[in-house]
C-alpha cells in the first residue's frame, strides 16, 4: 500500500493478481479487487461491499493497491502491517500477491442464512420504521452488539444490511430499525401493506464494530438509524455485574422534536444501570423550528464539542450514523486531542 502527502495515482491498466493457491485473475481499471475476482467466477466472501463488515479482507503479501478508503475502522493497526486489506475497497497499481488459505473454506452450516417471520413493524417516527422478526431457529453463535446482518425477502427485495437494534437474547427474536426513504426497497415493502407473519431471511451476524473494552468509560455518538448498534451495545453493558458497568454518555442527532426517538428504547436500561455510575443522554436537533417547546441543543455535534465531550476525554468514542456526520465527527474529534486508537465508526450508507 502507498502513503504519502500526494493521493495514489488512479489505475490506467489491468494487473494481475496471484493467488497463492495457483490460481490467477486479471483486475481492470477502475475495478476493485473483489468486483474482478467476482467477475472472474472465484466465491470470494463479501458482505456489504463498502468496506464496513471486513468479510472480504485479505492479506496482500507483494505489491502494491490503492486504498479507497481508510482501512483503520475495520483492521487492527497490527493487521495492516502485515498487508490486511479490504477486497471490496481497493485497486492495483500493480500485480499483487495474495495470501489464499482459508479464503474460501465457504460457509459452515451454522454460518448460513435462517429463514426468520415478521412478527411486528411500527412506524416510531416518520421517516424510521421497527421491524421485528423471529428466526426458525436461533443462531448458533449469537451476535455482538454493534454487528449487522443482511435482510433479504425473497423475490421482492435484495438483501440489505441492517444493524440489530438490541443485544443477543438467543432466543432468535431480533429488532432492526428500518429508514425510510424515496427508491428504499425494504422500507417500501414495509409500508406497501402488513407483513406480520411474511417470510425473509436473516444472514449470519457480520462487522467488526463492537465494545472494544466493555468497562472502559464509552462515549456514543449516533445520528438517526445509527441508535441500532448503539443500544444493542448498552444493552450488552447493562446485562453485566454492576461494578462492571462503566460511565457512558449518549448523544443522538435529529432533525427535530419529531424524529427523536432514542429515549424510549435508552430509558429500559437506565433502569437498569448499576446505582451511582453515571449514564446520560443529549439529544442535538439540527432543524428544529423557531420558536417551540424545545430547550436542548440545537445545531450539530460539532457545534457543542467542548459539552458533549466533558469528563469523557479518555473515553472509548462509537460513531454511527449518515457518512457526512460521522466523517466530520472523526476530523473534529481528532482536532481536539482525542487518540484515534479510540475511535470506532459504523457509517450508515442507503439500502436501495
Amino acid at each position: 500500500m502507498t502513503s504519502g502527502s500526494k493521493p495514489d495515482p488512479l489505475p490506467t491498466a489491468s494487473h494481475r493478481v496471484s493467488l497463492s493457491n495457483g490460481t490467477d485473475f486479471d483486475v481492470g481499471p477502475g475495478q476493485t479487487l473483489l468486483q474482478a475476482a467476482l467477475a472472474a467466477g472465484l466465491d470470494w466472501p463479501n458482505g456489504c461491499r463498502v468496506g464496513l463488515c471486513g468479510s472480504c479482507r485479505c492479506r496482500v503479501t507483494g505489491g502494491k493497491i490503492r486504498a479507497l478508503t481508510d482501512f483503520a475502522d475495520v483492521i487492527s493497526p497490527q493487521d495492516l502491517a502485515q498487508g490486511h486489506v479490504l477486497a471490496c475497497r481497493c485497486q492495483l497499481q500493480g500485480p499483487i500477491s495474495v495470501q489464499s488459505d482459508h479464503l474460501f473454506d465457504g460457509l459452515t452450516p451454522d454460518e448460513a442464512d435462517i429463514d426468520a417471520t415478521v412478527t411486528r413493524v411500527k412506524r416510531i417516527t416518520p421517516l424510521v420504521m421497527q421491524l421485528d422478526v423471529l428466526l426458525d431457529r436461533p443462531q448458533p453463535r449469537g451476535y455482538s452488539g454493534g454487528q449487522y446482518a443482511r435482510l433479504e425477502i425473497p423475490g421482492a427485495v435484495p438483501a440489505r444490511c441492517f444493524s440489530f437494534a438490541g443485544a443477543c437474547r438467543g432466543d432468535g427474536r431480533l429488532r432492526f430499525f428500518v429508514r425510510i426513504f424515496p427508491g428504499g426497497r425494504l422500507g417500501e415493502w414495509l409500508t406497501d401493506a402488513d407483513r406480520v407473519g411474511e417470510r425473509l431471511r436473516v444472514s449470519r451476524p457480520l462487522g467488526h464494530f463492537v465494545l472494544r473494552d466493555p468497562i472502559r468509560p464509552a462515549l456514543f455518538f449516533a445520528g438517526g438509524t445509527g441508535l441500532a448498534p448503539v443500544l444493542a451495545m448498552l444493552e450488552e453493558l447493562a446485562s453485566r455485574p454492576a461494578m462492571e458497568q462503566p460511565p457512558v454518555r449518549v448523544v443522538f442527532a435529529a432533525r427535530d422534536q419529531q424524529h427523536l426517538f432514542h429515549r424510549h428504547f435508552l430509558e429500559p436500561v437506565v433502569d437498569r444501570w448499576a446505582f451511582g455510575t453515571p449514564i446520560d443522554f443529549i439529544s442535538v436537533l439540527s432543524r428544529e423550528p423557531r420558536p417551540s417547546s424545545w430547550k436542548g441543543l440545537r445545531g450539530y455535534f460539532y457545534d457543542h464539542l467542548p459539552t458533549l465531550t466533558t469528563g469523557f476525554e479518555q473515553a472509548d468514542v462509537y460513531l454511527c450514523g449518515p457518512p457526512g456526520l460521522v466523517d466530520a465527527m472523526q476530523l473534529y474529534l481528532l482536532k481536539q486531542g482525542f487518540d484515534k486508537t479510540r475511535l470506532s465508526a459504523d457509517r450508515f450508507l442507503p439500502s436501495f
